[in-house]
């Protein structure tokens, strides 16, 4: 059979690597840098395809559409060993333990127990990676057969290969067993280790004890041991601390031992819990919750999600595929992925409405909606030269309202309206406005009706966040509200370059009454009603001195008039 393989690990430091994890030589970053893994892997959602094609299970209603499941049922058998594969374990402890043996240990084992001739187990089992040893076939078979040495039992039960699962990690120096994280810097943990076992010791002891007994005469050895034991029983340990000492003899007391503050107690465990979660990819925020900058905590889970969770979850699911549900001719996914943020996922999708030419299924999908389900899907938003009902052709695109479709009043088709005995005029005249908002046909009218379905939502999500006392999420609620008031009045004043000088009046009412305020105002913050009266203030001043609407928005510096859009800017919190 050839010479068998030499190891340089083996599954010797198996059982010590566990103990990490609320063993005997625990340590709690480790702990809880693991649980960050299990239960992310034990809550991730899963789904089984065939053929690339995603299949139904039994729990899946009787009335969902049939169109979402190409790939037909999953078999009960399947599904239900997954779900509950022994009668001691769910679904969420045998993948939790996984995990854990998989990280801390770097090999985790299943049995596949009484597979039939198809390949198909009855249960699965966790088999505990201390009590298994993989054995070589040589030179011919690199794996002949597994033993698993259960407590109590002479002989160690002999499993074929075919009939256990085994997660590794990779592993430079033997091909049989994988390497854990615990492998990889066994020495920092040592570190930590020592550290909190001296921090315990140097409390228990009373923090003060620790020097040296000095006399001017020579003392005999057991005159020393006497002294030594009698000073230790009177002053040493936590509930003799801060005793006065009475000497005698001509004893004096010099203590050596450092306090906590120049021990650095508090900067070495900071430095031993950012090297665990540094073997572990993992932010201390994501544990802790504590962030040194607004926005952290979100760039830390994104970063987990999308460089260290994602590609974790799909090795374990190609795993479990290949040697597991592929017997059923099934593939086992697990579907985990980034979830943006409510807020950042509202902003994108505004801003990605405001592209020419995106149709609105695309930024419904992109707010992960359901298609509406007819013809308003394939509405081309803010395309130049769109078609409105009344055969004239959008010239101009409003303002940074994202999502909005193209103005029909910015038309040069549209009849601009004939003052009565006179000749037809280059701007069109209120009533005239009022009649294209009107008229702007069916086609316009959706359009208009899908934005305002987004800014609702919006809306939804502004009145969710005042709720929270959280400062923070307070100010994202205040901007999100601000930032659609701002893209409501630069419209508003856009609209004003089609009015005639004598016509500019009704901007100053258009923009106070704009409904674009009351998502702000919901938010119950006095500077609201503030800020609404110095922007309508502004206007009134600014049509009061001709201002043309540009004017008006960015401001004219040489007549200290700051205009609109500073204003608002400054209300950014």
């Amino acid at each position: 059979m050839g010479n068998p393989i030499r190891r340089r690990l083996s599954q010797r430091e198996a059982r010590r690597h566990l103990e990490a994890f609320a063993g005997k030589d625990a340590v709690d970053w480790v702990a809880d840098a693991t649980r960050v893994y299990m239960t992310t892997a034990s809550n991730a959602e899963y789904y089984f395809q065939k053929n690339g094609k995603r299949m139904a299970t039994p729990d899946t209603p009787e009335g969902d559409d049939p169109d979402k499941y190409p790939g037909g049922k999953v078999p009960a058998e399947l599904y239900g060993l997954l779900k509950r594969p022994n009668p001691y374990m769910d679904y969420e402890d045998l993948i939790e333990l996984m995990v854990l043996d998989l990280l801390l240990v770097g090999n985790a084992y299943w049995l596949k127990f009484a597979p039939g001739d198809n390949g198909q187990p009855q249960a699965l089992y966790r088999l505990a990676p201390p009590l298994v040893s993989v054995e070589s076939g040589g030179e011919r078979r690199l794996i002949d057969h597994y033993e698993y040495r259960v407590p109590g039992m002479p002989d160690p039960l002999v499993i074929a290969p075919e009939d256990v699962i085994h997660f590794k990690l990779p592993n430079p120096h033997d091909p049989l067993y994988g390497a854990g994280i615990i492998a990889g810097g066994p020495r920092a943990l040592d570190l930590e280790l020592a550290l909190v076992d001296t921090m315990a010791a140097y409390y228990e002891q009373g923090a003060k004890l620790s020097g040296v007994l000095q006399s001017d005469r020579s003392v005999p050895e057991p005159i020393v041991q006497k002294i030594r034991r009698q000073f230790q029983s009177m002053y040493a340990g936590k509930h003799n601390a801060y005793k006065v000492a009475v000497l005698e003899r001509g004893l004096t007391f010099q203590p050596i031992s450092p306090n906590a503050a120049e021990a650095g107690f508090e900067r070495l465990a900071q430095l031993g819990r950012e090297r665990v979660f540094q073997m572990f990819s993992l932010h201390p925020a994501l544990v802790s919750g504590e962030v040194a900058r607004p926005g952290m905590l979100d760039e830390a889970q994104q970063h987990f999600d999308n460089k260290v969770m994602a590609p974790f979850l799909g090795r374990i699911s190609r795993r479990v595929s290949a040697e597991l549900t592929q017997a059923w001719g099934i593939d086992y996914v697990i579907d985990y992925k980034y979830t943006m943020p409510e807020a950042d996922r509202l902003n994108l999708a505004q801003t990605f409405g405001g592209m020419p030419g995106v149709k609105v299924k695309e930024v419904r999908a992109y707010l992960n909606l359901e298609p509406l389900g007819d013809e308003r899907d394939d509405i081309v938003l803010n395309l130049p030269g769109i078609t409105t009902a009344d055969g004239g052709i959008a010239d101009r695109m409003p303002g940074n309202q994202g999502g909005r479709p193209a103005d029909p009043n910015n038309t040069a088709a549209i009849d601009h309206g004939v003052p009565a005995g006179g000749a037809a005029v280059t701007k069109p005249s209120a009533a005239a406005a009022a009649r294209v908002r009107r008229s702007g046909g069916k086609a316009v009218e959706e359009l208009y009706a899908i934005t305002k379905e987004l800014k609702v939502l919006r809306q939804e999500f502004d009145a969710r966040q005042a709720n929270n006392p959280d400062p923070a999420t307070n100010s994202k609620a205040w901007n999100l509200a601000l930032h659609t008031v701002e893209g409501a009045v630069e419209a508003v004043l856009q609209e004003g370059e089609q009015m005639t000088k004598a016509q500019r009046g009704s901007l100053v009412q258009a923009v106070e009454l704009d409904p674009a305020w009351a998502g702000l105002e919901e938010l119950d913050e006095p500077a609201a009603g503030d800020l609404r009266s110095a922007v309508t203030k502004a206007v009134e001043e600014g049509v009061r001195r001709g201002y043309s609407p540009t004017q008006l928005r960015v401001g004219v510096a040489a007549e200290n008039f700051e205009g609109v859009t500073a204003i608002i800017a400054g209300a950014w919190a």
